[in-house]
């Protein structure tokens, strides 16, 4: 989804043309507090994705980073960052299945 602001709007219906191929380029685990944080607003800067940032593609497939919970193996968000790695511009929701 374009520019999310928390994730809850990722679990919405959406147009079935933002649907779009992914390959995972790095895993964050974050403690409870920063998760809840980050998916409370995606629009802040985060270091974390700063530093994957260059890793990160727009494009077919996307090249993303997969943030979780610590310790949870099930739903995460895949996150493509700005260039700058600070902003989220674009995120989707990843079930426990593999789904988005």
């Amino acid at each position: 989804m374009p520019s999310p602001r928390r994730s809850a709007e990722l679990t919405a219906e959406h147009p079935k043309q933002w649907e779009r191929q992914y390959h995972i380029v790095a895993r964050i685990s974050l403690g409870r507090i920063d998760y809840e944080n980050l998916t409370e607003d995606l629009r802040v800067s985060r270091e974390y994705l700063a530093r994957v940032s260059r890793l990160c593609r727009d494009g077919e497939p996307c090249r993303c980073v997969l943030v979780r919970r610590r310790g949870c193996r099930g739903d995460g968000l895949l996150i493509l960052p700005d260039r700058g790695g600070r902003i989220v511009c674009a995120a989707a929701w990843r079930d426990g299945n593999g789904g988005t």
